[in-house]
């Protein structure tokens, strides 16, 4: 499968997420392990949540705004790729 690649404003889960030049745009299915995920998260009190190898840091910014007291950290393979 051919990833889209953009530079600009990407939606993701009801955000939209500014992304630097070279960014792949996050597949329709990655909204489904979103979800998934925010969903188990909400039943851990103070997660902490590390996503590497991030490329926008969807995921990350998606825990970080749905869940609460929660602490997410994102880190893309290229600094040139990540959100803002």
């Amino acid at each position: 499968m051919k990833q889209r690649i953009a530079k600009g404003c990407l939606p993701f889960l009801g955000l939209e997420l500014l992304c630097g030049e070279g960014a792949l745009v996050p597949r329709p299915e990655t909204e489904l392990l979103g979800l998934a995920a925010i969903e188990k998260i909400k039943t851990v009190s103070a997660p902490l949540v590390i996503d590497l190898c991030c490329g926008v840091g969807n995921l990350a910014c998606a825990v970080a705004t749905y869940v609460p007291r929660r602490r997410a950290y994102g880190r893309p393979i290229s600094l040139k790729t990540a959100c803002a």
